[in-house]
């Protein structure tokens, strides 16, 4: 789990987002209405919670020592003892707003991909891949969520052995701003590691103190939206927005 040069397919030169200037721009209000609702409708429903979210308004927008009383899982996670302190808050929000439950359950120490399991409503086992950033850097650039290649093909390989229906692998994402020393919710997303997959083919070699030598991938959330087509509109004044099928339909026996 994550807060926040393998040379790209073109070249030896790092990857760079090349959306994310240091300018900042000014963002809608997220509460106000977009000009016309019937086209918002529109784009919104494809992006809807599927009945796959459990409880899509949770939300990481409380005062961080009052989780306890919002009824957000304790939690068992890796984060516990490797996340900060927002990035440990988005593990136990991405198991209550997926699984519904009041236990954040622990998951392999030998799949460090893989930050935490639950289980829905549904039956579906959930692998869940949890990142958080800051909206916007002092700098005035977009946030970035940090991938580590090594982690991230192995989630996708683990996902692909996992045929069955009732297993489903998924990166959470929640992107917050800090007012007033309060994290507060800027928006949520919910993808199949499939779908990540096809979006990062950018990696850079870097000596970190804690991985060693190791491929890694910074995206700023707002070319994460771009690349999986999200408007940003939407990330924004939804509670959060889900790219999977909802719950894979089990196969009868024939």
């Amino acid at each position: 789990m994550t807060d926040t040069s393998v040379t790209n397919k073109s070249g030896n030169k790092p990857a760079t987002d090349g959306s994310d200037s240091g300018t900042v721009e000014l963002e809608a209000n997220r509460e106000q209405k977009r000009t016309d609702p019937s086209s918002s409708e529109i784009v919104e429903s494809q992006f809807a919670p599927t009945e796959l979210i459990e409880i899509p308004e949770a939300n990481i927008g409380v005062y961080e020592h009052e989780w306890g009383s919002h009824k957000v899982p304790c939690c068992s996670g890796r984060g516990n003892e490797t996340a900060s302190s927002r990035g440990y808050n988005a593990e136990r929000l991405a198991s209550t707003v997926l699984g519904g439950g009041s236990l954040f359950t622990k998951y392999s120490p030998a799949e460090p991909y893989i930050d935490t399991y639950t289980g829905g409503s549904h039956g579906v086992g959930l692998y869940i891949e949890s990142k958080s950033c800051v909206n916007r850097y002092p700098s005035g650039s977009y946030g970035r969520f940090k991938f580590w290649r090594h982690h991230h093909d192995d989630l996708v390989e683990d996902a692909e052995w996992y045929t069955i229906p009732e297993a489903l692998h998924v990166y959470f994402f929640v992107v917050y701003e800090v007012i007033d020393e309060r994290a507060l919710e800027v928006g949520k997303l919910v993808v199949p590691v499939d779908q990540i997959d096809d979006i990062l083919y950018e990696w850079t070699l870097e000596n970190h103190e804690t991985m060693g030598r190791a491929y890694s991938r910074d995206m700023s959330w707002n070319l994460l939206l771009k690349r999986l087509e999200v408007p940003k509109e939407v990330f924004l004044d939804q509670q959060v927005v889900d790219l999977t099928d909802g719950p894979p339909t089990k196969s009868s026996d024939s």
